[in-house]
């Protein structure tokens, strides 16, 4: 029977719930108290008959995106998982396989989820058909697969006796660090305790060597300074149970107060910062009779609270929060005018403590979840188990934003295939461009070279047999020199058309000139051979040129407009020196003369050069050749 929301049951019984949670609760904002997952689709005891969710977190890989329920324990969902589970669409889902032992912490940094544990727990992963679970595992949500870092060893060098009670996120920075049970990183590195790992290299490193003796049960960041909770002992001086690592320093210290603690310290709960000070609570058990006992540290000293419980009690989870969420019907009007009277140093004003675990309070009542102010109880959640024995609320969590991180992004695989090809064909390509730029310039180089020297060989040549160019009058009407010298006249493609120009007319030559005297033959070679009298009349010998051209064919009469219009091979041989005398009987030019072998060479110089301007006098022919047709229209 219901009334006034009140239920009553009648019977033999051993413990009543009003609600069958299967793990997990969800308080909302009106504080109504509702299970998730639906029916048929909730959490369920492990193959032990286990069931118990230690730890969880609202997954969010940065503000403003949708949270995510992670929960982890000791349990299995309803398609096969075991001991990590998510929550979609109501429904408990496997979120990745391979965690075979209980999970004891949960934590992200961005995209990258932590989840450590013991290692295996008590079931065989070949008798259960569970994967071997190391301690830790890093898991990537967007890829949705499991990071590959360097396992933890316990003293003895295996996995068996590994556990990780908490892993902390260093803000800002890429660091990890992960406290619990182990001695070893990847077999080589001596980490005991306590290592960071860095989550851009997948890397771990030792922190300064410290004076742990046992495991570390928790950590907390207060900006650069890591507090941790283990037992700590230099020589046969009193253990203390708290320490703090200051990362700028890379030191150890002490923390104030911290000699006071009772025992070994169970969790460390950030509190209220009151004017910048940095302030968290402490919960642990006395090691005299395992009493629990909660301190808090304000920022520069640690100091107990008043605090009484019963001693069979166990505290998992510490909260500072505002009294408005605390719901009306649990603190009635007689607590609520002490709730919010500061009388305790320990709690600011207007706040409460939510304690959870398995609590024993005064006056014989068991509560898992209960209110705390001002050494007054006021009890919240009472939990029970399947056989009816006291149950427990291992912690309560809050949807909060991520903490920021340091992470490099790394290119997918293929993407790093496709610019590592782009690349290697952009360094193909450039290579074979300038190769090509190479092949040009050394073309051209050799082009000026071969240039140059047929220039300069023709220099010599003149120097050499004592001659001189004439000037360009002379180059039209070549003159002797005085007394009867040997003169060298250089006659161009230029001279020709100044020879038309100055109304020489289309003046017939004949080709063979007897020439007196074999030694003139011998001297003058096989050259072009045009007299000084060429324009007047007189005929010349013109026996070096080059055949199979447009130039002027040996034994032919040929005239002065014919010698415009032929290409560039008649102009490249008519930068001869042509040679008049009028002592042409006296064998001025014997045969076997250096004078004779430098005409010689001349010879070959010119064919050479010829035959490298035959590509660029057929555009040039064409112009000379239009170039004559109108010269002969005026001689006409």
């Amino acid at each position: 029977k219901r009334a006034n929301n009140v239920a009553l049951v009648a019977g033999s019984l051993s413990a009543v719930a009003a609600l069958k949670a299967e793990g997990a609760l969800l308080l909302d904002a009106q504080q109504n108290i509702q299970p998730l997952g639906m029916l048929g689709s909730s959490l369920r005891p492990d193959d032990s008959g286990k069931l118990a969710v230690n730890t969880g977190l609202w997954y969010a890989k940065k503000n403003g995106t949708t949270a995510q329920l992670i929960v982890g324990g000791r349990f299995k969902t309803p398609d096969g998982s075991t001991n990590l589970a998510k929550l979609k669409d109501g429904k408990w889902r496997k979120l990745l396989d391979g965690v075979g032992g209980e999970v004891l912490t949960i934590n992200n940094a961005a995209n990258l989820l932590f989840i450590g544990g013991v290692a295996n727990v008590t079931e065989s992963s070949s008798d259960h058909g569970d994967s071997n679970f190391g301690g830790l595992v890093v898991y990537n949500m967007d890829s949705r697969s499991s990071v590959g870092i360097q396992q933890l060893q316990g003293p003895t060098g295996d996995h068996s006796t590994v556990r990780v009670n908490k892993v902390a996120i260093r803000a800002d920075t890429s660091m990890v660090v992960v406290g619990g049970n182990f001695s070893t990183a990847g077999g080589m590195l001596s980490c005991p305790y306590i290592c960071t790992l860095d989550i851009n290299e997948n890397q771990w490193s030792p922190m300064t060597s410290s004076s742990l003796v046992d495991q570390v049960t928790d950590l907390l960041f207060s900006g650069s300074t890591l507090y941790v909770a283990g037992t700590f002992q230099n020589g046969t001086s009193p253990r203390v149970y708290l320490m703090r690592y200051n990362f700028a320093t890379s030191s150890w210290d002490s923390v104030p107060g911290a000699s006071a603690l009772l025992g070994p310290i169970t969790s460390l709960t950030p509190g209220i910062s009151e004017a910048g000070v940095t302030a968290f609570y402490i919960s642990g058990s006395s090691v005299s009779g395992g009493a629990p006992y909660l301190a808090k540290y304000g920022g520069t000293s640690v100091a107990l609270a008043d605090y009484t419980i019963g001693s069979s009690s166990t505290v998992r989870n510490i909260l500072e929060v505002p009294r408005s969420r605390i719901p009306g019907s649990v603190i009635g009007s007689s607590s609520s005018s002490s709730l919010n009277r500061r009388s305790s140093a320990t709690i600011p004003s207007g706040y409460v403590l939510v304690v959870s675990g398995d609590l024993d309070l005064p006056g014989g009542q068991r509560a898992s979840n209960a209110f705390f102010y001002d050494n007054q109880w006021a009890p919240f959640l009472s939990t029970i188990q399947d056989d009816g024995s006291p149950g427990y609320i291992g912690s309560v969590f809050f949807e909060r934003p991520p903490t920021n991180v340091y992470q490099r992004h790394r290119l997918s695989v293929a993407l790093v295939i496709l610019i590592a090809i782009a690349i290697a064909l952009g360094i193909t390509f450039l290579i074979v461009l300038v190769g090509l730029v190479y092949i040009y310039l050394r073309n051209r180089r050799e082009a000026a070279a071969t240039a140059s020297a047929a220039s300069a060989a023709l220099a010599a040549t003149a120097g050499g047999a004592g001659t001189t160019k004439a000037p360009p009058s002379a180059a039209m009407f070549g003159n002797s020199g005085a007394g009867g010298t040997s003169d060298y006249t250089r006659l161009g493609a230029g001279a020709a058309a100044a020879a038309v120009g100055g109304g020489a007319g289309a003046l017939a030559m004949r080709s063979q000139r007897t020439v007196q005297g074999d030694n003139y033959a011998n001297g003058a070679g096989e050259r072009d051979t045009w007299g000084d009298n060429a324009f007047v009349g007189e005929q010349v010998s013109f026996d070096n040129i080059a055949p199979k051209t447009d130039r002027l064919v040996s034994g032919q009469p040929a005239g002065l407009a014919g010698l415009a219009g032929v290409s560039r091979q008649a102009a490249v041989s008519s930068e001869t020196y042509v040679h008049y005398d009028d002592r042409k009987g006296e064998g001025k030019y014997p045969a076997g003369s250096a004078s004779n072998d430098l005409n010689d060479s001349l010879d070959s110089i010119f064919e050479s050069a010829a035959a490298e301007a035959e590509a660029e006098a057929e555009v040039e022919a064409r112009e000379r050749t239009a170039s004559a047709g109108s010269m002969d229209a005026v001689l006409a």
